[in-house]
């Protein structure tokens, strides 16, 4: 209401409180994404998600919103010099018709007359030029975007409402083969998983109450991609942080869940998540989340990261290990790292990336791990492995073995080529645990509380440091965590991570075994199935 507004943990001073200067030179200067909010008309959000309805929400901030919203209204114009990427940019169109058709919905017919006639007047603007600026050369969630605006403004206005109401349901139903057979979201995002299903739960909903005919596709993704949630909620029920994923950006991970609840999706299932690539292993608070799948769709890896058979870990509730996140979109130094493999849980060849990143998007080469996963009596196997075939540059085979039986997890890494370069193994913690070195190659993770939740033993280290890493949270948002980087010269080597307090444990490479505490166990699988 001063004029301050906010985002990406970054404030900016660009009104004088009741008129906001859209033409102010200094939004040129702030990141796109940032410049794509407040375009997008994310301030809305206060009113219409902030209180039940608009007499209970402060007339100042209404009268305030209303203003900024008619001088854009004013000041923006469509032809004017470099329009499509600055007001007009067709993701920021689909985000404006997004919070302005809920906006207007959550006055209920109670705005004053005029202000609703102008501001539909725009609705009605934006609405037509999305139409006509589908962003089919983007793709990804960006269609999905665009097809969520056109639903929504063809919902609540009467002018052509059938026309885009129709398209945006046509888009959604084209966009259904954006998500797995399991219901995963095919950038691999969380995050983007719940901005898109949060987009086809709103299609789904208001085809319901219009009693529009709904595109069976529509259903088919709310309820597979609303299991899929389901199906990846860690026990602390945040999102985990793979790939571009962010808190506070989407829904959170138990909102979306109630959402759907809400619309009508009550019979949602459990399901394995193979065809996104994750597997747990272990159950209930104690599990470890592995991503056996490819980096992203081979055509869209803008929001993918080298995160090539990286691992996340939750013990009694509690996040041990944990992803990076991301900073920004900006091509940028934390941009890089965000994406880098030395951002994430799994090992590094020499000082290259397994998969090449340049930019804020792009990546060269691909590669895919092929994955084994399997149960036999009580324990548990992941078997995955990925060949780097550059050009130019390393040429190697990493395959990792990942055991357990609930109470352990024994992770064993083969690197087969490049036999003279280094190999890093990297674990990233969560920020709200504390790491203490017991002895040179054994380390003790404590919660919150103080209470011990784990023991890590590396396996046939060379050298090993406790450093800190760089955790991205939020958008613009840096912590410092504790982080554990161990080298080795000859594989297999990895660590064993316990739950139970381990007085002696051995792994023998010949036979294969793992000896814990006087018990042995003769794992699954042979030692070179990598």
């Amino acid at each position: 209401m001063d004029g301050t507004l906010e985002y990406m943990n970054r404030p900016l001073d660009i009104a004088d409180g009741s008129r906001l200067q859209w033409n102010d030179s200094r939004l040129t200067e702030i990141p796109l994404f940032w410049r794509l909010k407040l375009h997008g008309f994310a301030f809305l959000e206060l009113a219409y998600l902030g209180y039940e309805s608009p007499a209970d929400c402060p007339s100042l901030l209404v009268d305030c919103m209303n203003s900024w919203i008619l001088d854009w209204g004013e000041r923006t114009e469509i032809g004017s010099e470099g329009y499509l990427r600055k007001n007009w940019i067709p993701h920021s169109v689909s985000l404006r018709l997004v919070n302005l058709s809920r906006y207007l919905a959550w006055w209920d017919g109670n705005l004053d007359p005029d202000v609703h006639s102008k501001l539909a007047k725009i609705l009605y603007k934006n609405a037509l030029f999305m139409s006509n600026h589908v962003e089919h050369d983007v793709g990804g969630n960006h269609l999905i975007e665009n097809a969520a605006g056109l639903v929504l403004a063809g919902s609540l206005l009467e002018s052509d409402r059938e026309g885009w109401l129709k398209q945006g349901l046509f888009i959604l139903t084209a966009c259904a083969d954006q998500f797995f057979d399991d219901g995963g979201h095919f950038e691999r995002s969380p995050m983007y998983h719940v901005q898109c299903l949060t987009r086809y739960l709103t299609a789904y909903d208001l085809t319901t109450l219009s009693n529009t005919t709904r595109p069976l596709a529509i259903e088919d993704v709310a309820r597979n991609a609303t299991g899929y949630l389901e199906s990846i909620r860690p026990p602390d029920g945040k999102i985990p942080l793979l790939n571009d994923s962010v808190l506070r950006e989407a829904l959170p991970l138990e909102a979306c869940l109630d959402y759907a609840e809400a619309v009508g999706i009550t019979d949602a299932q459990s399901r394995t998540l193979d065809a996104s690539g994750y597997y747990w292993l272990g159950s209930g608070d104690d599990t470890m989340l592995v991503d056996g799948g490819a980096v992203g769709p081979p055509h869209l890896p803008a929001h993918s990261h080298n995160d090539l058979l990286s691992f996340l870990l939750w013990v009694d509730g509690e996040q041990v290990l944990a992803d990076t996140g991301v900073f920004e979109y900006a091509a940028s130094e934390r941009r890089f790292y965000s994406r880098s493999v030395s951002a994430h849980n799994t090992i590094q060849v020499g000082g290259s990336e397994p998969i090449d990143i340049a930019g804020q998007y792009l990546m060269g080469r691909r590669t895919q791990p092929t994955v084994n996963h399997r149960r036999e009596d009580s324990l548990e196997l992941l078997a995955g492995d990925y060949h780097v075939r550059k050009l130019f540059g390393e040429r190697y085979r990493h395959g990792r073995r990942i055991h357990t039986d609930g109470d352990w997890w024994l992770v064993l890494d083969r690197i087969e080529g490049a036999n003279e370069l280094p190999k890093t193994s990297r674990l990233h913690f969560s920020p709200e645990v504390s790491v203490r070195r017991s002895d040179e190659n054994e380390f003790q993770v404590h919660g919150q509380s103080g209470s011990e939740l784990c023991n890590i033993h590396l396996i046939g280290c060379e050298s090993a440091s406790m450093t800190t890493s760089r955790y991205f949270p939020e958008f613009g948002h840096e912590i410092s965590r504790a982080a554990l980087e161990a080298t080795y010269k000859a594989t297999p080597s990895g660590m064993l991570i316990s739950v139970a307090n381990i007085q002696h444990a051995t792994y023998d490479r010949g036979q294969d075994t793992l000896e814990i505490n006087g018990s042995t166990y003769d794992l699954i699988g042979r030692s070179d199935e990598l």
